[in-house]
């Protein structure tokens, strides 16, 4: 067994639960591996990784200022100038109504150098689609039940983090029948209700749309977690067509 295999599985016996032993599942132990998505039968990618305590106060201070939704159309940022962080550091501080230069506890600067490297990351794994792709960020606070209902989307693929409260939740290939999946109320769409896996905080993942080539009818089945009264989550979403 090599080193990358020894890992893997050391990971997987200390993390049960996730799903990550399923065979659709890729899972990257660097963020280079997550051009795995790319794989012959895997349709979601997951990084496991802990958040810094820096980052995640970062996230937190910036999720209890933002009031609307922040979407980016990244063609509009030079993603491989090296200056994405700064790009976005200051985007970030225009969307909570501060300055890019701010005390502890409200400074924008890990969150953004996160976000500028998850997006140069998902950039180099889209670069390698057969087709050629566009980008497009958002970052939501989210306290409601919105897309709360399991369903697979019409993009090619998708990077998804949560940076503050429960991640996205995901259910086996197995675990659907899809030729009646839509034709099913939301609540009987699993065969095993309790076969729902979820992301963790800080953890990273690749979803395979309905428009990849191939996943038509395969991919990822996921929904967002049930809101819970009084709390919020802070999710990062990078689409590509």
């Amino acid at each position: 067994m090599n080193v990358s295999k020894e890992r893997s599985a050391e990971f997987l016996k200390a993390t049960p639960g996730t799903g990550l032993h399923l065979t659709h599942v890729a899972v990257a132990l660097a963020p280079s591996d997550l051009v795995r998505v790319h794989e012959t039968g895997i349709n979601l990618v997951i990084l496991p990784r802990a958040t810094a305590p820096q980052l995640a106060e970062s996230a937190r201070g910036f999720g209890e200022r933002l009031q609307e939704t922040l979407a980016l159309d990244l063609s509009e940022f030079d993603v491989e100038s090296g200056q994405l962080t700064q790009a976005l550091r200051e985007v970030f501080a225009s969307a909570i109504h501060v300055t890019p230069e701010l005390h502890s506890g409200s400074d924008v600067m890990p969150l953004a150098a996160d976000v500028a490297e998850l997006t140069e990351n998902f950039a180099r794994v889209a670069g390698q689609a057969r087709t050629p792709t566009a980008l497009r960020l958002r970052i939501d606070r989210v306290e409601d039940n919105m897309c709360s209902a399991f369903h697979t989307d019409g993009y090619r693929m998708r990077l998804i983090c949560t940076y503050c409260g429960p991640g996205t939740e995901w259910t086996p290939n197995d675990n659907i029948n899809r030729r009646e999946f839509y034709s099913l109320p939301a609540a009987d769409r699993l065969l095993d209700p309790e076969r729902v896996f979820r992301l963790r905080a800080g953890w990273v993942a690749i979803l395979k749309g309905e428009k990849y080539p191939g996943a038509e009818g395969r991919a990822i089945v996921h929904r967002s977690p049930p809101a819970t009264p009084g709390t919020w989550r802070l999710v990062l979403r990078i689409d590509c067509d």
